[in-house]
């Protein structure tokens, strides 16, 4: 998919980037919040070497980082950047829903240069 810009889509489509950014919002808080809970039940003790363990402690960090992000962001520009990153990159679940949000998304976003 290529970068989305803000010179692609007029003011009509900004409550749909307003809507789409608050779908990976919510569906990224749901994540972490999986991931908060596989984390606090997780067998112990924990060696620094379990890999599985430090796998979610790293995706959990990354979802931290992308909501701050998604949180602070205020303008237009930066909610098309945002959802164009998240479809671009690698997937915090190996799950249907997200799967379907990402898909979703890539073909409901405007396209540049075509």
């Amino acid at each position: 998919m290529d970068t989305v810009t803000t010179r692609a889509i007029g003011n009509e489509d900004l409550g749909d980037i307003e809507q789409r950014l608050r779908q990976v919002r919510d569906h990224l808080r749901q994540t972490k919040q999986r991931l908060d809970e596989e984390i606090r039940h997780y067998p112990t003790p924990i060696p620094r070497c379990d890999a599985q363990f430090n796998h979610l402690f790293e995706q959990r960090a990354r979802l931290h980082l992308v909501l701050e992000r998604i949180d602070a962001s205020k303008s237009r520009a930066e909610s098309i950047q945002l959802l164009d990153e998240f479809v671009r990159s690698p997937a915090y679940l190996d799950e249907p829903a997200e799967a379907a949000l990402r898909a979703r998304l890539v073909s409901e976003l405007p396209r540049v240069g075509r």
